[in-house]
């Protein structure tokens, strides 16, 4: 004889695919939010690299246009002096160098601002535009084998000597980059 049996089918269910079901949605819903914050997180960062390049190229900028000033106008008897007027500056005689003395470079009359003095026009995307210092460094020895002399003629010193200092600003205004250089007019 044969034994019938019934089957119920709500017996055997329990709920465990519907639970395992959830846990795979969290988790790839937690992992869609990772790789979200993730590629958030990226591009602040690559944001900020390029404001941050910006504003070096824009104090590079002010570099070159310092140095097509002082080519084409300045001599040792320019006006240079300790109030650093028009931002042509002799050099510090205090322990706080003449361009850190300097508390905001946006709104200090001292910086020349980038393209007044060569009429170079002005720099597009970026937040200020740039200002530099021009300091009259003492003259420079000739070294050893005078190479320093290259194209300065038969005078004991290599040439004048000039301290430039940039400030350059990038898309914002917290975003600055200060460089320097040393120009010598041969």
């Amino acid at each position: 004889m044969m034994r019938q049996y019934e089957l119920n089918p709500a017996m055997g269910q329990r709920g465990a695919s519907l639970f395992v079901s959830l846990i795979m949605l969290i988790v790839l819903t937690l992992m869609g939010i990772v790789a979200m914050k993730t590629s958030t997180l990226e591009e602040k960062i690559s944001s900020g690299s390029m404001d941050q390049n910006l504003a070096f190229q824009a104090a590079e900028s002010a570099l070159r246009d310092a140095e097509i000033y002082i080519n084409a106008n300045l001599t040792q008897s320019s006006g240079f002096n300790a109030a650093c007027n028009n931002g042509l500056c002799l050099p510090s005689t205090t322990s706080t160098p003449v361009w850190d003395g300097i508390a905001n470079w946006t709104t200090s009359p001292l910086p020349i601002v980038f393209g007044t003095a060569t009429a170079t026009p002005a720099l597009p995307d970026v937040a200020i535009q740039p200002r530099y210092l021009i300091e009259l460094l003492p003259n420079l020895p000739v070294g050893v084998g005078g190479s320093g002399k290259l194209g300065a003629g038969s005078g004991p010193t290599a040439g004048t000597a000039f301290r430039i200092t940039a400030m350059g600003w990038g898309k914002r205004t917290g975003t600055q980059v200060m460089l320097q250089s040393i120009y010598v007019k041969v």
